[in-house]
């Protein structure tokens, strides 16, 4: 079964508001002081990749914002459901978070809750060097000082055990439902389709993969991770229990785009980049969270890195327009992101680097005769 949501949108559509009360805010607020959104679901980072869930009323959440002092948060349930292979989950250092207000919107699948994502920070408002967020807006900004952008379009898997069987027309209407609920939320699903999984037959376990439209890269892993909340809630509410295994992937499809530069070239000094990268990117996420590279074969006409066997590195594909990096479904969207960032910027930095060097005149040497 499949949904489509319509063409995908593309280019940036993400504005980071540096007003103290953003439009999105103040959309909400009459709600929140009116009492028709009684609680405030705010995501904070982990250090193991998973995000946690801190419901914070709403009476709070406005006193909190009104000061523009940061939300100390009490403990509360993770995100992610846990496993024999989930690790347990560990809070950063610092105990307070400071919320992203242009996140915050209506959890149209939670009535009365409104919810947002917020970056670790210290009682002072200091972002931690390490939140996933903060990391990603470097990179970004980075990229944005060589002059390239790039956009990010998710496709992740998410698995359902508890389905009637693989042709219940119950589970077709969930998932409507669900996309209908992301769409209200400004999550809109380009595509969502669902097949048997043969990991849980006993338990006529559901595959859903799903796919998002390309957005700048912290937009397009924000969605990701709201959308992740809103199907655990949704589908728990109707008696299905959502999980993720080793063999589901997290893809993430990158498009580059640069004044001057053509998306050829652009692709290759990425490519070349990510290549380089490689054993950094497993040392780094391997850490965290396991992930895959053998998921799918790469396109007929697609470049492909060279892989030794058994090795635990992200796989990457690379056509002529976009690069494809696969990862287990247990690796954080925002960490994957930050990986495939650190690749491309270290492409295209040794790339203009290299430039600069051919570039520059050579030095006058004094004429030397023989013998002298």
């Amino acid at each position: 079964m499949t949904h489509a949501q319509g063409p995908a949108p593309s280019g940036f559509d993400k504005t980071r508001s540096t007003s103290p009360i953003p439009e999105a805010f103040a959309n909400l607020r009459e709600r929140l002081a009116g009492g028709d959104l009684a609680t405030v679901t705010v995501l904070g980072p982990t250090s193991d990749a998973s995000w946690r869930a801190h419901p914070i009323p709403a009476t709070r959440f406005l006193a909190a914002v009104h000061t523009s002092s940061a939300v100390v948060l009490p403990p509360a349930h993770l995100l992610r459901p846990s496993g024999p292979r989930q690790q347990q989950a560990k809070q950063f250092e610092a105990s307070h978070l400071a919320v992203d207000l242009s996140t915050l919107r209506a959890a149209t699948w939670s009535p009365g809750t409104a919810v947002a994502l917020a970056d670790a920070c210290t009682s002072k408002g200091r972002v931690h060097p390490e939140s996933p967020r903060h990391l990603l807006e470097r990179l970004i900004a980075r990229l944005e000082a060589y002059g390239v952008r790039v956009t990010v379009a998710v496709e992740t898997q998410l698995r359902l055990t508890g389905a009637a069987s693989p042709d219940d027309s119950g589970l077709d209407a969930v998932l409507v439902h669900l996309c209908s609920l992301l769409r209200h939320a400004d999550l809109p699903v380009e595509s969502i389709s669902t097949a048997p999984s043969l990991h849980a037959p006993d338990r006529n376990g559901q595959l859903v993969t799903a796919t998002f439209a390309h957005r700048d890269p912290l937009t397009a892993c924000d969605n990701h991770v709201l959308h992740h909340l809103a199907a655990t809630i949704h589908s728990e509410y109707h008696g299905l229990h959502t999980e993720s295994a080793s063999t589901d992937r997290l893809t993430l499809h990158l498009t580059l785009t640069a004044p001057g530069q053509t998306t050829n070239a652009l692709i290759d000094m990425a490519h070349a980049g990510l290549q380089g990268e490689i054993g950094n990117i497993a040392a780094n996420l391997t850490g965290r969270a396991p992930f895959l590279t053998h998921i799918t074969e790469p396109d007929e006409n697609a470049r492909r890195t060279t892989e030794p066997a058994g090795s635990t590195v992200v796989k990457i594909n690379s056509s002529a327009d976009v690069i494809t990096l696969t990862f287990s479904a247990a690796t954080g969207v925002h960490e994957a992101t930050v990986a495939a960032l650190t690749g491309i910027t270290a492409g295209i930095r040794h790339r203009h680097s290299y430039a600069a060097t051919t570039a520059a005149p050579l030095p006058a040497q004094p004429l030397r005769l023989p013998g002298t």
